[in-house]
């Protein structure tokens, strides 16, 4: 081998070299930059998640009604014989000619067949002893049942 071819392969070499040097080396990656200050960390999840329940207990009521507000929170402390809900009477439901047979046939409302439901006096005449009074008669009525079932009545 001569020197030229020497010189020749050498600097072949070197440029070999060089090139992968430079192929291999790491890259300047481009970030995001920001001023430094003081604040609270936020971080906010987004996903859906999957709830295991190990215990399920059932509460139940033995009468219609809409429950009212919780004020408790999760961890307050409660008293044995303290009421953790309260149920509300809901409104009657309209009475059809067969329920207001049995109400008139066990007593729970007494009216006469004047100004009834089913009949056209009284019609236009506002609640003058119309529905507006059997109404309110079938709300009592409730509200009386609800507060001897819940041992409220005196």
């Amino acid at each position: 081998m001569t020197p030229r071819t020497r010189w020749i392969s050498a600097a072949v070499s070197a440029a070999a070299v060089a090139l992968l040097a430079w192929a291999f080396a790491p890259r300047p990656l481009a970030v995001e930059t920001a001023p430094v200050a003081l604040a609270a960390f936020e971080r906010v999840v987004q996903e859906d998640g999957r709830t295991r329940l190990l215990e399920r207990y059932v509460v139940s009521a033995p009468l219609a009604g809409r429950l009212e507000r919780i004020t408790l929170q999760p961890g307050d402390a409660v008293a044995a014989g303290a009421p953790l809900a309260r149920l509300a009477p809901g409104l009657a439901p309209m009475l059809d000619a067969r329920s207001s047979a049995q109400l008139r046939g066990s007593g729970g409302i007494g009216r006469g067949e004047e100004g009834g439901v089913g009949s056209r006096e009284g019609v236009g005449e506002g609640r003058k002893g119309g529905w507006g009074s059997e109404h309110q008669g079938r709300q009592a009525a409730v509200a009386a049942h609800f507060g001897q079932v819940l041992g409220l009545a005196e």
